[in-house]
C-alpha cells in the first residue's frame, strides 16, 4: 500500500489552486473535493495548501491535478500548470534566489537535485548530459507512493519555463523512455535557445539578474515580518498552554489529595497556591 508521508512542498499544490484561480475562479472549491484524510478535515485546505511552509503527501498532489482535469477540461493542465508556475514566478524566495543567481538555464540544470529537494522527496535527478542549449535528465522515482503520470508532466513543464526566466524563448522537453508508461524511469531532452553572447545581451542578462535578486531579497523581508509574526502568536499560545498545564496540575493534585487526605486546609493550600500563582502572573 502506498505510503502517505509529506513528500511534497505545498509550492507544487499553490500552483495548481492558483493556476484554477486564474481561469476559473467560481469553481475553486471544487479543487478541494475528495481530498485524501487527514486533508479532507482541514477547516480552509486553500489556506494550507497554499502555504510554501507546509508539505503533504503526494496524494494529495495527485488528487488536485485530476480535479483540476475535470474543470478546465484541459488534458494538458498538469504540463500547463508547471509552465505557469515559472512564468508567474510562483515561487519561494529561496528558488528565486537560486534560479537567479546562476547565468543560464544550463547553470540551473547543473544544480537540479538541490531545487528538487525544496520541492519534493519523489525522486533523485540524475544529469546525464549538458552542453550549451541541450541536456538530458533522468528521474527515478522514489517506490510505496502515490503518483501519476501528471507530475511527471508537471515537472516537463517546470523545465519548458526555465529559460524565460533569462528572457530567452521557452525551451522544448521530449521524453522517452516514462516510468508511468512501464518505463524504469523518466527521461527527458531539454533544449533552449543559447542567448548571444554581445556585449548588449550580457548587460541585460545582467541587470535582469541584479533586478530578480533586488526581488528575492524584497521577498525574504516580507517573509522574515511574517515569520516574527508568528513567532509572536505562538509564544502567546505556548504560555496560554503552559498556564493551563499548570491549573490542570493543580486540579489533579486536589483530586489526589482529597483522596488520601481529610486536612481541609491542605488541601486547600495544596490547590489553590498554584492556581492563585498563574492568576497573578498573567495580571495587568
Amino acid at each position: 500500500m502506498p505510503k502517505d508521508e509529506k513528500n511534497n512542498s505545498c509550492l507544487n499544490t499553490r500552483a495548481i489552486i492558483e493556476y484554477i484561480r486564474r481561469r476559473f475562479p467560481d469553481r475553486l472549491g471544487e479543487l478541494f473535493e475528495g481530498l485524501p484524510m487527514p486533508y479532507a478535515t482541514l477547516p480552509s485546505p486553500e489556506v494550507y495548501l497554499s502555504d510554501e511552509n507546509n508539505w503533504v503527501s503526494s496524494s494529495v498532489v495527485v488528487t488536485l491535478f485530476e480535479n483540476a482535469r475535470k474543470i478546465s477540461r484541459n488534458s494538458t493542465i498538469a504540463f500547463d500548470v508547471g509552465y505557469e508556475s515559472i512564468i508567474h514566478r510562483e515561487m519561494s524566495y529561496f528558488q528565486k534566489l537560486f534560479l537567479n543567481i546562476f547565468s543560464s538555464p544550463r547553470g540551473t540544470l547543473r544544480r537540479l537535485n538541490q531545487l528538487n529537494t525544496k520541492l519534493n522527496n519523489t525522486k533523485i535527478v540524475e544529469l546525464i548530459y549538458d552542453a550549451p542549449g541541450r541536456a538530458v535528465i533522468r528521474w527515478h522515482w522514489k517506490q510505496d507512493i502515490k503518483l501519476s503520470k501528471d507530475i511527471c508532466e508537471f515537472n516537463k513543464g517546470i523545465y519548458a519555463a526555465i529559460p524565460t526566466i533569462w528572457g530567452a524563448p521557452p525551451g522544448k522537453v521530449e521524453e522517452n523512455p516514462c516510468h508511468f508508461e512501464g518505463g524504469d524511469y523518466c527521461e527527458v531532452v531539454v533544449s533552449w535557445s543559447v542567448v548571444s553572447g554581445t556585449l548588449s545581451n550580457l548587460l541585460a542578462r545582467l541587470f535582469t539578474r541584479k533586478s530578480n535578486l533586488l526581488n528575492a531579497l524584497e521577498e525574504i523581508e516580507r517573509d522574515k515580518a511574517l515569520l516574527r509574526q508568528k513567532f509572536g502568536e505562538l509564544s502567546v499560545l505556548n504560555i496560554d498552554l503552559r498556564q493551563k498545564v499548570s491549573v490542570l496540575k493543580s486540579i489533579n493534585n486536589a483530586t489526589r489529595a482529597l483522596v488520601s487526605s481529610t486536612d481541609t486546609q491542605r488541601v486547600l493550600e495544596l490547590t489553590m497556591k498554584p492556581i492563585v500563582g498563574c492568576w497573578a502572573s498573567t495580571a495587568p
